[in-house]
Parts: C-alpha cells; structure tokens; sequence
C-alpha cells in the first residue's frame, strides 16, 4: 500500500472511530488523530504535485480551503500540545442527566474542564470544531491564511461532516482508494 493510501485509510479509520464511540474522549482523540492524518495527507500531497502547483490546485478545489483549516487546527493541537478538547467541542446537542431521571437534550456550551460539568454525567451527541476566537492563540503568526479557512469553512461545523469533506479532496486529487 502507498503512503497517500494508507495515509487515507488512517484518517477513514479515524473518521469512523468518531461517528460510532460513544466514549467522548476517544472521539476528542479521533478527531485529532484525523486531523494529523490530514496534515499528513497534506504534506504528501504538496510532495508529489510540487509546492507552487498544489497551493494552487488546493486553493481551486471547492474542499480544499476547509484542508487548509483543517491544517491549521491541527497544527495548534501538535505544536502547541492544546489538548483534543481545545479544538473540538459540542455547542448545540448535549445529553445531561441532571437529576438522575434519564439524558435531555440541552443547548448549552459544555466541554470537561468547565466548572460545575461532571464527565460522568455529560455525553455529547456532536462533536464541532470550536469557533475561531475560541482557539489559543499560535505561537507565530499566521502567514497562509489557514486561520480564515478555518473559521470560514471549519468552524462550528460538526467535525465529522468536516473529515468527509476533507477525505473526498484527497480521494479527488490523489485518486480514490483501489
């Protein structure tokens, strides 16, 4: 198996370990397990096509500015080490059971570490990228604009909707997986 395939294959093992745990962490953890294999993808893409053509190809492909977004998350949770949970949360679905009488859906902005949320108590029903102004901040400046592909194309959207989008670029410019 060449390296663009597996590579493809490690960010659909990824993508599927987030749509069918239900452990939340594990899902924090595929979703930054498959945005490293984007990156990744990323890189092996520019390798083979060449720097100057595949800015230009990516910038053209109506995936490849979420990519670029997808890259700069990632790189926050590698260089940075911001934890799963710094990049990827849920705003919109979550099951609390408060009162011990069953889960309910609630519309609130939750993720562990907040005061007051008890892990055990709290499962999340989407996991979505977190919102750019809710990001740390890098360590250098943004030079590529990665940082408004970001917030343009990834964020708030539900990560897995975003992986899929990505997984169709690299199946559309590297070739569908044989």
């Amino acid at each position: 198996m060449e390296q663009s395939e597996f590579g493809k294959r490690a960010l659909r093992l990824a993508s599927d370990r987030l749509a069918s745990s239900s452990d939340d962490d594990e899902r924090a953890i595929a979703v930054a397990e498959a945005a490293y294999w984007v990156a990744a993808l990323d890189e092996m893409a520019m390798s083979s096509i060449g720097t100057a053509g595949y800015y230009v190809l990516r910038s053209q492909h109506r995936f490849g500015s979420v990519v670029s977004g997808i890259v700069y998350a990632r790189n926050l949770t590698t260089h940075q080490l911001v934890a799963p949970y710094g990049v990827a949360v849920v705003p919109a679905e979550v099951h609390v059971n408060f009162d011990g009488t069953g889960l309910k859906k609630a519309k609130v902005y939750a993720h562990f570490g907040d005061a007051g949320v008890q892990p055990a108590k709290v499962r999340f029903a989407k996991l979505c990228w977190k919102p750019l102004d809710q990001l740390p901040a890098p360590a250098r400046p943004e030079r590529h604009g990665r940082d408004q592909d970001y917030e343009r194309w990834v964020s708030g959207r539900e990560a897995a909707s975003v992986l899929a989008d990505a997984l169709t670029y690299f199946d559309e410019i590297l070739g569908p997986a044989s």
